[in-house]
């Protein structure tokens, strides 16, 4: 069982959509999972009885983690001071109320009433579970390949080859012309059976994917295509992808907001080596 394990505000969205991309391509069975009772609070016997070969947690917390057998997984953290500032405008603005989690809509008229600098202290309140899964989370896991966000976004192309030769799912031989011819055929298949609905057996489909293609796919999620051409660094407060650069918090953050950050989340900053210690407002 491959995973994807991320965090809310942690380019997840983003991530999902490349890692699901590449499934489909190899016809892996794929689900995301952002609250445990999708899963019923046991994800190896759910990915079991759904038989399943792809999962991306991405609210993910490790004593779900902690019970799983035969697999590998990718995880991605960010500054937990971006993931505040992130969160402030997507709860504002941009995060879409629905079933999962109807909560949003009471918190969106919160934020609405307060200022920016009460709000965004709000934020730093309501994220207290979501660091402490960053705080508690095992990052000496072999089968995990600990990821930061602000390489991924700022670096793709290198680094999804990296998480997904880590996966196994990155195919390293030469793209010889037969290889090609093959896997255009099984690409044409997968086509057919989107549109169909049904699955076609296909011998010899391949397991892999050649590097060209994985970069493709990384390309056809690029941050300008996602924001409707705006470039990375532009800011659109009320889009889900609303900058795309890391350090952002340094243009938001006020003295009250390091004095409370320093206060509650010192510690993860300094565990996820993002500070060390020796101050940072």
């Amino acid at each position: 069982m491959l995973l994807f394990f991320g965090h809310h505000r942690c380019a997840s969205s983003w991530i999902n959509d490349i890692f699901g991309a590449v499934s489909r391509e190899l016809r892996l069975r794929y689900l995301t999972a952002h609250h445990p009772r999708i899963f019923d609070n046991d994800l190896q016997r759910f990915a079991e009885q759904q038989s399943l070969d792809v999962i991306a947690y991405t609210n993910a917390d490790y004593q779900y983690v902690e019970r799983l057998r035969d697999f590998r997984a990718f995880h991605v953290v960010r500054d937990p001071r971006d993931v505040s500032v992130s969160a402030y405008f997507s709860h504002l603005y941009s995060h879409r109320v629905d079933q999962e989690w109807p909560e949003l809509e009471d918190r969106r008229r919160e934020l609405q009433e307060l200022g920016k600098d009460e709000g965004l202290l709000r934020e730093m309140e309501g994220l207290s579970w979501e660091f402490k899964c960053m705080r508690d989370w095992n990052y000496a896991h072999p089968h995990i390949l600990e990821v930061k966000a602000e390489k991924l976004t700022e670096n793709p192309y290198n680094h999804f080859l990296e998480v997904f030769r880590f996966l196994g799912l990155l195919d390293e031989q030469r793209f010889s012309l037969t290889r090609r011819m093959v896997y255009t055929l099984c690409r044409g298949v997968r086509a057919a059976e989107s549109l169909g609905g049904g699955r076609i057996s296909l011998p010899g489909a391949p397991k892999r994917l050649p590097a060209e293609r994985i970069l493709g796919i990384v390309w056809e999620n690029d941050f300008s295509r996602k924001a409707g051409g705006r470039e990375r660094g532009r800011e659109e407060p009320r889009s889900h992808y609303r900058k795309g650069v890391s350090g952002d918090w340094r243009n938001h953050f006020k003295a009250q907001h390091v004095a409370y950050f320093e206060e509650h989340y010192g510690d993860v900053l300094q565990k996820l080596s993002y500070e060390d210690g020796s101050g940072w407002g």
